[in-house]
């Protein structure tokens, strides 16, 4: 029947959601990561108090694939932080 997107929403209004999309991470409510410090969006992250970078580097879990504008990642807020403990948990399996 639809070809694609545009042959059904007005580019107009595709527009206006692909925008809604880019900008959604500024909405997002920030947090301090307590093992890093840096700043990242709550919604995220897997664990409460860690931003995904630590989360994946600590117990494992997805971590997000990291986009930086401005010296944080737009997906996920993170500045590129990382903490001695990790750095040294890195510095060990490099060895």
């Amino acid at each position: 029947m639809f070809e694609n997107l545009g042959d059904f929403l007005p580019a107009q209004s595709l527009a206006k959601t692909v925008v809604v999309h880019l900008k959604k991470s500024i909405n997002q409510e920030k947090k301090v990561c307590i093992e890093c410090e840096s700043d990242y969006y709550k919604n995220n992250s897997e664990m409460t108090e860690l931003c995904p970078n630590c989360a994946y580097e600590l117990y494992g879990y997805p971590n997000c694939e990291h986009e930086f504008n401005n010296g944080n990642c737009i997906k996920c807020g993170w500045n590129g932080n990382i903490s001695e403990y990790i750095k040294s948990k890195i510095r060990k399996i490099l060895k």
